[in-house]
């Protein structure tokens, strides 16, 4: 896995897995330093052979302190994704990574925290696990049909420093055929206004794309996000999308 792709004043990165992990990754140019709120995509393979682990998050917060959040917790993830035995093992290391960098006396650092989605897909399966901290839920696209996955034990978010009811917080099922799509967002997707202050529908504009990669979806999706606001950036937008592939997943993301 190459370094990531930004630079110290932009919370916005992509990255690039080795060809091998049958993955890739990649950002817009365009990201401005002041509108940086760390929204993030990543991956990195699993803790067995062909797995692939990916994250998107969104770290609350603008500027500087976001994107020492970001580099946290994507060096985190890197570091972690191929030690934990399980997705609720890798939420709770992420979570202890961010906590323990929170400075009590810094008001900033103790109201930190990061929304995450974490997703596995093992080399063969027509399934996916994902495991919500707070975060919007994804959509999954299958012949022509748009749905969004909404959790079932939704988790708090990452760094709130506050116990579950029970622990840990389990990780969902959902199945995922060769011709299907699980495409993972930010708000600042689902959150989107036309200047009238109508909100923007995923749904029924991804039930318009008929895309026949990955690539093409984010690029389509993106492109119908900036059309509905007349070009007006509100928000950093984060988007992955994974495809199964007989060997492995293939990946990517925008931010």
């Amino acid at each position: 896995m190459t370094s990531p792709r930004s630079s110290p004043e932009s919370g916005i990165f992509g990255d690039s897995s080795s060809e091998d992990a049958g993955a890739r990754i990649g950002r817009p140019s365009d990201a401005r330093p002041e509108d940086a709120r760390g929204d993030q995509p990543e991956h990195k393979d699993g803790s067995g052979p062909g797995i692939i682990r990916a994250i998107i998050g969104d770290v609350r917060g603008k500027g500087l302190q976001a994107v020492s959040t970001v580099c946290l917790v994507v060096g985190a993830f890197r570091h972690e994704a191929g030690q934990a035995a399980t997705l609720a093992e890798l939420a709770d290391r992420l979570n202890d990574a961010i906590t323990r960098e929170k400075d009590p006396g810094n008001p900033d650092h103790v109201e930190s925290f990061v929304t995450a989605l974490l997703v596995e897909i093992r080399p063969g399966a027509t399934e996916a696990s994902l495991l919500s901290r707070g975060h919007t839920a994804p959509y999954l696209l299958n012949d022509g049909h748009v749905a969004m996955v909404e959790p079932k034990t939704p988790g708090l978010p990452l760094g709130m420093d506050l116990p579950t009811v029970d622990g840990t917080t389990r990780p969902d099922t959902v199945a995922l055929p060769l011709d299907a799509t699980l495409l993972l967002v930010t708000d600042g997707i689902t959150e989107a206004r036309d200047r009238n202050g109508t909100f923007y529908d995923p749904r029924a504009a991804l039930a318009r794309i008929r895309p026949s990669t990955p690539r093409e979806l984010v690029d389509a999706l993106t492109r119908s996000v900036t059309y509905w606001t007349g070009g007006r950036r509100q928000d950093d937008i984060a988007v992955l999308a994974l495809k199964p592939v007989p060997r492995a997943p293939e990946l990517l993301g925008r931010a």
